[in-house]
């Protein structure tokens, strides 16, 4: 047999939680007139964060990067990442001779690849990579179409000259 279960008596309903503004502050009723209706708390500001004060963590001195400074600062740094790139991939050959530099072109893709997927998944350098690899893709495009503009016009130069 079930056990018949207690009902509460009309006294005995369960009030609501009470809240911890009032209700013309929770959002349920407009401000009072004359009140601004976010009340010192700007609607863009995280809960409890007054705008336009530092964000957590920049207390003491610490400096704060937002996502976009650290994406075009990765950026800036791709150039000068692909020059040093260049001169070691140019310098490689006569150094180490030809079949040597050939060899280490896969073992050199495979670390650049291997550092860039730990610097996306660790977090503190996520920005600065996506910004670095962004701005090489960037490089690498001005680069063919540099070229395709060179052989076009090295290719207009010999058809032009052959007509004659």
């Amino acid at each position: 047999m079930s056990q018949p279960t207690a009902q509460p008596d009309d006294g005995a309903r369960a009030q609501p939680a009470p809240t911890t503004r009032p209700p013309s502050q929770d959002g349920s009723q407009p401000p009072p007139a004359g009140q601004h209706p976010y009340a010192g708390q700007h609607p863009y500001a995280a809960p409890g964060h007054p705008f336009g004060a530092p964000p957590p963590g920049a207390e003491h001195g610490v400096r704060v990067r937002s996502t976009a400074a650290k994406f075009w600062i990765g950026a800036a740094f791709s150039i000068p990442v692909a020059l040093l790139l260049g001169v070691a991939a140019f310098g490689a050959v006569p150094l180490l001779g030809r079949e040597t530099a050939q060899a280490m072109v896969p073992v050199a893709v495979l670390l650049g690849l291997a550092a860039a997927v730990a610097g996306i998944v660790w977090a503190p350098s996520r920005w600065y990579v996506v910004g670095t690899l962004t701005g090489a893709a960037i490089i690498a495009v001005v680069l063919v179409i540099a070229a395709a503009v060179f052989w076009v016009g090295l290719l207009a130069l010999f058809m032009g000259s052959a007509a004659h």
